[in-house]
């Protein structure tokens, strides 16, 4: 599901390539997109129509040639792709992204650049512009995409920010970008306030310090709202993780991750066949009951915890 970080790195790659002269291609008319990007990318149709070429999985696939380069953002797992048959055609790959590398690795990548300390993709081609020989043209409907990139995947500023990430946001700002504009397509309508509303009233404290919020098997719940309802449970005094469940789709089940950093739900993603940050995780089942998924979070978290009393134990022995 493409957001705010994925196009807009996507974005920047394109234009560093057509700075070289390369026609570039950016296959995003296939897969998930998230609805406040769709809606910024039609306020800026024509302002970017001109300059990038949008296309699906299936003419990318036709059109790829033996030395063409297809450049990964955001990603590094082929399962997480949104293109998958231009991925398995291509002979040529290269990936940047800012996610810890998956066991399923894209195969062969003549190219890997990952810095999972980076708070997004957006970050780290952003700091790639300054290095380059050919002046790169970025304009300020781009800019401002890159940087709702970067605002989405901090939380605005308040997780995996580093002195970097405000250096690159001031970059981008030298570009134009309007923090208030950037602001308003981050805002929600009633009706998605109303959901997540009722997220948080399923949600319950477990262990202390972390809230888990089983939404019921009736209603479908899109990614981006369980992520930043899981977000919003970071902002109770004391809880350190919160983890929304619900349905993504009639068949499908997922879980959002969130913390402040002193739990790490990568890791219990990981162990859930998930994945993700320190900071912030996910995963998604298959013909799989909501109330399931719960009961496998908790029983992962109790032996987590566990691991990491005896851990504690082992170095106060030592």
């Amino acid at each position: 599901i493409m957001d705010f970080d994925c196009m807009g790195s996507a974005l920047c790659v394109d234009r560093i390539c057509r700075a070289y002269g390369k026609q570039g291609f950016i296959v995003s008319r296939s897969g998930g997109i998230e609805k406040q990007l769709s809606n910024a990318l039609d306020a800026y149709d024509d302002k970017l129509a001109g300059r990038h070429e949008f296309i699906d999985d299936h003419e990318a696939s036709r059109m790829l040639r033996e030395n063409d380069l297809v450049i990964a953002v955001d990603h590094n797992s082929p399962s997480q792709c949104g293109a998958p048959l231009t991925l398995d055609r291509a002979e040529k790959i290269m990936v940047i992204d800012h996610h810890r590398r998956s066991e399923t690795f894209m195969e062969n990548p003549l190219l890997v650049y990952i810095e999972s300390s980076a708070s997004s993709v957006s970050e780290l081609v952003t700091e790639l512009l300054p290095y380059q020989t050919n002046k790169v043209d970025i304009s300020l409907e781009e800019a401002t995409l890159m940087y709702l990139g970067i605002l989405v995947d901090t939380n605005r500023f308040k997780t995996r920010t580093g002195s970097r990430t405000f250096e690159t946001a001031a970059q981008l700002k030298k570009l134009n970008v309007d923090p208030i504009e950037a602001e308003n397509m981050l805002k929600e309508s009633f009706e998605d306030f109303y959901i997540k509303t009722n997220i948080l009233k399923y949600a319950k404290v477990y262990k202390g310090n972390m809230i888990i919020s089983a939404v019921d098997d009736v209603n479908v719940i899109s990614r981006t709202l369980m992520s930043q309802s899981a977000d919003a449970m970071l902002n109770i005094k004391g809880i350190e993780a919160g983890f929304v469940i619900a349905k993504t789709s009639d068949d499908s089940v997922a879980i959002s991750a969130r913390s402040k950093g002193v739990i790490n739900v990568q890791s219990l993603m990981e162990r859930m066949q998930g994945g993700g940050h320190f900071t912030a995780a996910a995963l998604q089942r298959e013909h799989m009951s909501v109330h399931e998924l719960r009961e496998e979070l908790v029983k992962t978290i109790d032996e987590y915890l566990k691991e990491e009393e005896d851990q504690h134990e082992g170095n106060i022995d030592k």
